[in-house]
């Protein structure tokens, strides 16, 4: 099938002729089978529309088969220029691939153009006859094209002479013939040369004689001969006659005249040779290139062609354009040097590009730019480039493609751009009176009383200003507006002297920039305005912005900042934009130091509800002034000292604060609180009193990432100042130990629960798994485990089993019971695949082979309880969970710290496949120090301290603890910090602040858990 534009005659699309008539009839028998070319892909695709026909909705008034043009398809007449043509070989040429002659150009179809239709026909049932083609099917597509018929039609009017000899007695018209290729196959005549003549060598191989090689050379290309005689009539070449590329040192050989590309060509004819060079059709001409070329650069490097800041200020500054300082010399002393190169002068560096476009696809260009001087541009022209302001640039362009992995020269051109560098007046007004935007960086401060800034505050304070743009009044601003313009200053809440003052210095600098404010037109000759001591706080250019915009009300424009926040880097936009169509006239982005991320901290929620100090992975660590190492940032309003970390390894990384050291809160700032044991009449050992640091009751939201951690070692998360405290640490083995451990006189006491903690269930001996009695087990668990070092008082079983025989009260007698502490460490939570039996608790201890174990026990005599569970809310079950805590995982613990218990949960990235964030936790429960027979609390004989004096490892204190370990500390191992949060609050551990640990808890998993 074939589907042809609308050509009006032959001489728009002439027939296409390849080979010579004596090879006509071995070619045809390849290709008349299945006929290749442009109709042949039309046919499959109206065939597929034809198969679905009777979907279509057709008004047979519309088919033109049935209408007033039916007569017409019934008298279809070849025009008289073909006459000469006999049926038999237009059919022939038309189904050979290599002839693929148009048979629509045979007729005139203006009558069907005009209602334009498009139009396609199939030669698989076509026949020649006489002096006609029969059973040619033709496709009729509507111009809505929606509707498609179709009717078996005849082309008339052929010679019934022998057309072969007639045809024969015209020589090939030389400017008439040509090579034609498929449009969309090449786009450059070096890429359709290099291409061809790659196939040629190819074809050469097989093919001894060259014009066979050339003719399937060009085929396998989608290309083919176009040969036409004087007369206009399609030609070929007839036995005896042999038309053959030129062939110089094995090439192909092309020539370029007139911007025209040729192929020249032997032709031979009864033994006389003739030179015959045929034009290529079909490629783009390199005049379109090079349009396209030049197209592509104006639109995409425009903008991004920029004068050096260091020039735009000095412009600015004489408020002169680049043109005026370059082109005209006032007294021999040009402010720009004619001599600087364009490089010295502009920003814009780059010169190698990848360009496409809807027209041509991968173009490597190579672009050079040079200014021109006055001595190169004519003398009325250079009077329109400066009355314009403008420069003129010279282009040189070099463009290249990778054909077959060699880089070929496609084109090379120059051309003059005449381009305005220079800011508009806006910008420049912006540039006169806002500071640099890379020089100047505003520090938001942090009052010592007060929070640290957060991008959401610092968002909702910039909302609450741009409700004043409209109303604003320069002479008398709103107390409002002042107050919070004053806060960005400041970084406090103003008394009402400060506001005072600070709203005369508002008024003073309004006045001031309108007196200076120049609403540039037109650029000066003379030197003027020159620059203004710009302010460096935020609030101030905030009101200057304002007033620009109110300064300017008679251009119909309005002001914007918005604040921009990239990879934890925060700018804040000024900008000017048109009320008509919102385009952006002025644009000044400036950097922001001394923010938090919203996005990327817990800050914000944790903040609610007034921590004792808020330590951000990120925020709260920046280098010191000495370089050495890192000032620590309280975020909180508590402004809680650290130790600036000056010679430790630890560092900041993309992750948060990675540690090797613990960071150390500032003793000499610590305040002292009673401890609670205070209370309990023993005169020895003294109890000291309770550091600050000690959280008694209260809540911690610890966030962090355990690397390298798996040598079995102790790895500090939290610490006092003895380096005592909170760690994670991975154990191979534990053991559970039967011993009967209850106290004297239990084992008659009824199981009940204790009514002043509904999670302790006694356990009496008899409840025991039997097999369990006498036996001491031991198994591997292989998992890590959060311990917490604490101090129990040494055979305290003993001194209450004679209390409780003698039933006297533990308190009168206590002046014959002489304490002695001894060090522990308690498993407040272990893995995953653990399941220690409800109420027995564990310890951490050494084995004979001096290495870490777990040891569970019913220590029921010990005043101590333990429960373990793992909480999921999501329909997966829970045997296809991973281990919460791991190496490698992000961790946000959840310690809930009163004075009898310690309740810890914990969330991680390892299961994120199988749950949300929230719906997975290990949850552990430490109850200590309840009486089992009095069901009351007391302070003895436990002291689980949880202290933050020190966060993250001590591996000094690992070292003299375990020294003698016969396994080495990973040197390499850290804890990467990302948050932690301490709420020295009672109130928060009870259940009618659930609401608050909520949100505390989902804003350390949404920052922290990635």
């Amino acid at each position: 099938m074939k589907k042809i534009p609308n050509f009006k005659g032959f001489f728009n699309k002439p027939a296409r002729i390849v080979t010579s008539i004596w090879l006509l009839s071995g070619i045809i028998t390849i290709s008349t089978a299945i006929p290749l070319g442009i109709w042949s892909y039309n046919r499959a695709y109206y065939q597929k529309l034809n198969e679905k026909s009777q979907n279509l909705s057709i008004s047979q008034t519309e088919n033109p088969f049935e209408n007033n043009l039916g007569k017409f398809f019934d008298n279809l007449f070849i025009s008289n220029q073909f006459k000469e043509l006999s049926a038999s070989t237009a059919f022939e040429l038309a189904k050979s691939k290599i002839y693929n002659l148009d048979l629509l150009t045979l007729i005139n179809l203006d009558k069907l153009y005009q209602k334009n239709y498009q139009i396609s026909y199939d030669l698989s049932n076509a026949t020649a006859s006489g002096t006609a083609i029969k059973n040619i099917v033709f496709f009729i597509r509507t111009s809505d094209q929606r509707q498609i018929f179709s009717k078996a039609v005849e082309i008339k009017g052929f010679s019934d002479k022998n057309i072969e000899k007639n045809l024969a007695k015209f020589e090939i018209d030389e400017k008439k013939s040509s090579i034609s290729i498929k449009p969309q196959n090449f786009l450059s005549f070096a890429e359709f040369s290099k291409e061809l003549q790659n196939q040629f060598i190819k074809t050469s191989k097989t093919q001894k004689q060259t014009f066979i090689a050339f003719e399937e050379a060009l085929i396998q290309l989608g290309g083919s001969y176009n040969l036409v005689n004087s007369l206009g009539l399609p030609t070929f070449i007839h036995k005896g006659q042999i038309l053959e590329p030129k062939i110089f040192d094995n090439n192909l050989n092309f020539t370029n005249q007139g911007n025209k590309n040729y192929l020249n060509f032997i032709f031979t004819n009864e033994g006389k040779k003739t030179e015959i060079p045929l034009e290529i059709n079909g490629i783009t001409p390199d005049l379109e290139i090079k349009n396209e070329i030049i197209k592509w650069i104006k639109a995409e490097l425009e903008e991004k062609i920029k004068l050096k800041e260091s020039i735009q200020a000095e412009l600015i500054r004489e408020n002169l354009s680049l043109a005026k300082s370059f082109y005209v010399d006032k007294n021999n002393n040009p402010l720009i040097s004619t001599t600087k190169n364009f490089e010295n002068l502009f920003d814009y560096v780059q010169s190698e590009h990848l360009i496409n476009t809807n027209k041509i696809k991968n173009y490597i260009t190579n672009i050079n730019f040079k200014i021109k001087k006055n001595s190169e541009i004519p003398a009325l022209e250079l009077n329109n480039l400066l009355k314009d302001d403008k420069i003129r640039l010279e282009i040189n362009v070099d463009i290249s493609k990778w054909v077959q992995q060699k880089l070929i020269k496609i084109l090379s051109f120059k051309f003059d751009w005449d381009l305005k560098p220079d800011l508009n007046q806006y910008a420049r007004i912006f540039a006169q009176n806002l500071p640099e935007p890379k020089s100047e960086v505003f520090l938001l401060k942090k009052d010592e009383n007060s929070a640290a800034w957060t991008s959401k505050k610092l968002v909702n304070i910039i909302n609450k200003i741009k409700e004043f743009n409209n109303e604003l009044d320069p002479e008398n601003p709103d107390i409002k507006l002042v107050s919070q313009l004053y806060l960005l200053d400041f970084g406090k809440i103003g008394d009402e002297i400060a506001i005072e003052n600070y709203k005369r210095e508002l008024i003073r600098a309004a006045k001031t920039l309108k007196n200076q404010l120049v609403k540039v037109q037109e650029f000066s000759d003379d030197q003027v305005n020159k620059a203004q001591n710009n302010e460096k706080s935020l609030g101030k250019t905030i009101w200057k912005v304002l007033n620009i915009q109110r300064n300017l009300i008679n251009d119909d424009i309005s002001s914007n900042f918005i604040l921009d926040s990239k990879e934890g880097d925060f700018t804040i936009e000024f900008s000017l934009i048109s009320n008509k169509n919102k385009q952006k006239l002025a644009s000044r982005k400036i950097k922001i130091s001394n923010i938090v991320s919203s996005e990327m901290s817990a800050f914000d929620d944790a903040a609610k509800f007034y921590p004792t100090f808020f330590l951000d992975g990120k925020s709260s660590f920046s280098k010191s002034d000495n370089k050495k190492g890192y000032e620590i940032i309280d975020l909180s309003d508590n402004n809680i000292h650290f130790e600036d970390d000056l010679d430790s390894k630890n560092q900041l990384t993309q992750e948060g604060f990675e540690l090797t050291n613990p960071i150390k809160f500032q003793q000499n700032q610590s305040k002292t609180k009673e401890n609670i044991s205070k209370t309990v009449n023993i005169s020895s050992p003294s109890f000291k009193s309770a550091p600050f640091s000690r959280l008694d009751s209260g809540l911690i939201y610890l966030a962090f990432k355990p690397k390298n951690i798996n040598d079995y070692k102790k790895h500090y998360l939290l610490a006092d100042s003895d380096g005592n405290g909170l760690f994670i640490q991975k154990i191979k083995n534990f053991k559970f130990i039967n011993k009967n451990t209850t106290i004297q006189g239990i084992a008659g006491l009824k199981t009940e629960k204790t009514t002043q903690n509904s999670d302790i269930t006694f356990i009496k001996p008899e409840n025991l798994d039997q097999k369990n009695k006498d036996e001491t087990q031991q198994k591997q668990v292989d998992g890590y485990f959060i311990g917490l070092d604490f101090k129990q008082i040494k055979n305290f079983k003993s001194f209450q089993s004679y209390l409780y025989q003698n039933k006297k009260s533990l308190y009168s007698l206590a002046n014959l019971f002489t304490p002695e502490l001894i060090d522990k460490q308690a498993v407040i939570l272990g893995p995953n695949s653990w399941k220690p039996i409800k109420n027995f608790s564990a310890e951490i201890n050494q084995n004979l082979d001096n290495l870490a174990i777990v040891e569970l026990a019913n220590r029921i005599g010990e005043n101590r309880f333990y429960r373990q569970e793992l909480r999921n809310s999501s329909p997966f079950s829970l045997e296809k969970s991973k281990e919460i805590i791991e190496e490698g995982q992000d961790i946000v613990l959840e310690i809930i710290k009163t004075p009898w218990s310690v309740e810890i949960s914990a969330f991680s990235s390892s299961n994120y496949q199988l749950n949300s964030k929230t719906s997975l936790n290990l949850n552990g429960k430490t109850i200590y120090n309840i009486n089992p027979l009095s069901q009351k609390w007391s302070p003895f004989p436990n002291y689980l301290n949880l202290d933050w004096a020190q966060i993250g490892p001590n591996p000094k204190k690992t070292t003299d603890r375990n020294g003698s370990n016969n396994e080495k500390i990973n040197k390499n191992s850290s804890i990467i910090l990302k948050g932690i949060a301490v709420y020295n609050d009672p109130e928060l551990t009870t259940k009618t602040r659930n609401f608050a640990r909520d949100q505390i808890r989902n804003a350390f998993i949404k920052a922290y858990i990635k």
